[in-house]
């Protein structure tokens, strides 16, 4: 007989580590959204990167934030979260995160590798999360979250 589903509660996923951090939240659809403003209300530190003139730029301003580049948001995170449509990670991956993320950080997003990046990183498996194959492809000692 299967186990049956552990059901986790706050105190069994600590904030600690996230102390002193700074959070960059790619895209405030309807993921991005979510996370920022739950992150934020837990204390942590949270920057989003969305186009300002966007509907999505205009209700994070509303929601009290300050919607700035994705270039400027990786700069200043410790831990980047993209919630982009799978649609143009890859480009926008290669394009505004790869040559801003800061060594020690750390970078999620759950997307298919494209397989010019599977190419250059050397990995052969689609099932491979993007974010494991992006790191290994940029070469920058930053850990990767799946």
């Amino acid at each position: 007989m299967p186990e049956p589903l552990k059901i986790l509660y706050a105190e069994d996923a600590p904030l600690t580590p996230l102390q002193g951090k700074t959070v960059a939240i790619l895209g405030y659809g309807s993921q991005g959204h979510a996370h920022a403003q739950n992150l934020r209300e837990s204390g942590v530190k949270v920057i989003v990167a969305n186009r300002r003139e966007s509907n999505n730029g205009q209700l994070a301003i509303e929601h009290g934030f300050d919607p700035v580049s994705v270039e400027e948001a990786v700069k200043a995170a410790d831990l980047v979260i993209v919630t982009l449509p799978d649609e143009v990670q890859p480009e926008v991956y290669k394009k505004s995160i790869e040559p801003n993320l800061k060594a020690g950080g750390t970078f999620y997003s759950q997307l298919a590798v494209p397989e010019d990046v599977r190419k250059t990183a050397g990995q052969a498996d689609r099932s491979i999360p993007f974010a494991i194959t992006a790191m290994r492809s940029c070469g920058s000692p930053v850990t990767c979250a799946r």
